[in-house]
């Protein structure tokens, strides 16, 4: 299982090459290049092949006893090369028969691996493992999307508003669902493992505010339709609840926030300021987007719509995830120059996609051109250089 956890950041790195590319051909245009299949490519493996992998690996190595690790190895492998797969054939095809067929196998064979998690666990009741349950539970909900997806484009439907409707019902419950319970699952394992107390009925309150948010938050990424206002409603109770929910797990660590930043490393501690920041922005643009207005234009400005989904997959998700690799000794100490890489990267990046309108488009293009090209290198090192395959 140890293997398996280098795999996450590969792909990682490829995801992150496939985005350089996907910028360039915005620029400088490249022959032959079919942008929506490799867009495809990419936020598969960002999703899948990054995100789900680290998901399902780190809730083998840290919630399941040996002997249960041990049978779920083969199912780990599988995956990985279901992700590959989907490598393969989505840059040739998009939505095609055999990109459907790894992206169902992968879905299929990730369901049993979540059946078999829930029945070792059944009995805990740790917060993290709580977490990552609904975590999976997220998963099994979101899978409706692209077979969705697939079945709209079969039938010439990929520019209705049942596609759009479709493509931000997986978004929404990957990032708000799947990625955001799993990623806090990880940071209540990390508050056992530094000593800092949890308390478990806070803690409670604020996973069940959180599901309840992110199952109306849905509403939220309806409302570019402009519909009844009872929908506007619901994504506003969606938005109020994921607040609710946030001070209730800040409340529930009982050494406090201070406490963790002075438990982990230095690169750790820029992280996690960085992790912190971008969740709050992430709620920010959640609340002012259930004002019609703002709404409406997120939906039409691309740039806007990327540049919140970098905020969260990156500035939260991805972030938080290489703090778990180095604070489980599975990454060497992060140097300077990297994280100036990637941060930067990070910054630059936001900051020109939410200057549309007032630069030149062409010069934001070429800005977000280098700050991925930042990013991937950063992610390279850290994959092939730092990983270690022995942890601590």
């Amino acid at each position: 299982m140890q293997r398996l956890l280098k795999l996450p950041l590969i792909f990682f790195f490829i995801a992150s090459v496939v985005g350089v590319m996907l910028r360039w051909h915005q620029v400088y245009t490249i022959n032959g290049f079919v942008y929506p299949y490799w867009l495809h490519a990419h936020s598969h493996l960002m999703f899948l092949g990054w995100v789900f992998n680290v998901l399902v690996i780190s809730a083998v190595v840290q919630f399941l006893p040996e002997q249960s690790r041990k049978q779920n190895i083969l199912i780990g492998w599988i995956l990985n090369a279901l992700v590959l797969g989907m490598l393969i054939f989505f840059p040739m095809q998009g939505y095609g028969v055999y990109s459907i067929i790894v992206s169902t196998a992968h879905t299929a064979v990730a369901v049993i691996f979540i059946i078999r998690f829930f029945r070792v666990v059944r009995g805990s009741l740790l917060p993290e493992v709580h977490y990552m349950k609904l975590a999976f539970i997220f998963f099994i909900v979101s899978a409706a999307g692209p077979f969705t997806l697939g079945a709209l484009m079969a039938k010439g439907m990929g520019h209705t508003p049942a596609y759009h409707l479709s493509v931000y019902y997986y978004l929404h419950f990957q990032y708000n669902g799947v990625f955001m319970f799993g990623v806090l699952a990880l940071f209540y394992r990390l508050l056992h493992q530094k000593g800092i107390p949890v308390n478990a009925a806070t803690s409670r309150k604020g996973m069940i505010l959180l599901t309840w948010s992110c199952v109306a938050g849905y509403a939220v990424s309806t409302l570019w339709l402009q519909p009844h206002v009872g929908i506007y409603v619901i994504g506003l109770l969606g938005v109020l609840l994921q607040w609710a929910a946030l001070i209730f797990i800040y409340l529930s660590m009982q050494g406090g926030f201070k406490k963790l930043l002075n438990a982990v490393s230095k690169s750790s501690r820029i992280l996690l300021v960085m992790v912190v920041a971008s969740l709050l922005l992430k709620f920010i643009l959640q609340t002012v987007s259930v004002v019609p207005a703002v709404a409406q234009l997120a939906f039409e400005v691309r740039f806007y719509i990327i540049a919140y989904l970098h905020v969260v997959l990156i500035g939260v998700i991805s972030f938080f995830l290489l703090i778990w690799y180095r604070e489980q000794g599975y990454l060497k100490n992060i140097p300077g120059v990297i994280l100036f890489l990637f941060v930067g990267g990070f910054v630059v990046s936001e900051v020109a996609m939410i200057l549309v309108g007032f630069i030149p488009l062409v010069l934001i293009s070429k800005l977000v051109l280098i700050a991925s090209a930042m990013m991937s290198l950063a992610i390279g090192v850290l994959a092939f250089l730092r990983f270690k395959p022995s942890p601590k």
